[in-house]
Formats: structure tokens, C-alpha cells, sequence
């Protein structure tokens, strides 16, 4: 190996793991889903975001929330997009339910926080969520 390849290689490995956000539609669906890919990056010690797109803060499932990824090894507090759930209107009084967002409002919603992690990976919900 040359030694600038070398040098490369070696702060590839010093630098700090890159970043996941995970996209979900509901409460949960980041422990139920897709849990052990969001842990075991948590543990690499990477920063790893949970964004939620139902349920506001302040609803009954926010506590839930908030304790799942934690429970996932997950350090930063999951980021509600505060929509309400299209079963549950209650999850996010006077909002409009996540399914009935306009694309382009729903899009930006999703790039801005891509825009603030910056992540590496991006993990999506299905289209059904």
C-alpha cells in the first residue's frame, strides 16, 4: 500500500461514523421495523436521529416515543413531524393527517431534516406507513 493510500485509509478509520436518519410513519415503527439496523449504528457511536411523521408532542404516544430509541441506544430525542395518524385523528388535534399532506409539504418537511443531520443513510418507511 502506498503511503498516501495508507494515510487515507487511516483517517477513513480515525473519522467519526456516519450519520443514519430513520423515517418512520408512527411511534414504534423504528423499534418494530427496523430496530436492530438503527442499534447497532447507535453503538458504533454514530449519530443515529429518529424522525416520526404522526403523533404531535404532547400526544399519549409521545412518551413512547421517547422512550424507544433510547431503549435502542439512540442519544438524540426522536424529532415529531406532528401529522395526525389517518386511523387516529386524536394524535395530533387540528392537524392534518400525514396521508393528506401535499407531496411537496411533506417533501420539504423530510429534506429539512436531512438538511440538518446530513446523514449518510437514510432509512425510509414503506409506502403503505
Amino acid at each position: 500500500m502506498s503511503g498516501e493510500s495508507e494515510r487515507r485509509s487511516d483517517a477513513r478509520t480515525a473519522a467519526a461514523p456516519a450519520g443514519l436518519l430513520a423515517v418512520f410513519a408512527h411511534p414504534d415503527d423504528e423499534a418494530l421495523l427496523a430496530g436492530g439496523l438503527p442499534a447497532r449504528h447507535a453503538a458504533t457511536g454514530a449519530r443515529t436521529v429518529v424522525v416520526t411523521a404522526t403523533w404531535a408532542p404532547g400526544s399519549p404516544r409521545a412518551g413512547e416515543l421517547a422512550d424507544s430509541p433510547a431503549a435502542l441506544g439512540i442519544r438524540e430525542p426522536p424529532r415529531m413531524l406532528g401529522h395526525a395518524d389517518h386511523r387516529v385523528p386524536a394524535s395530533a388535534p387540528g392537524r392534518s393527517r400525514w396521508c393528506e399532506v401535499p407531496l411537496d409539504e411533506a417533501v420539504g418537511h423530510l429534506v429539512a431534516h436531512i438538511r440538518a443531520v446530513r446523514p449518510e443513510t437514510v432509512v425510509p418507511h414503506d409506502a403503505y406507513g
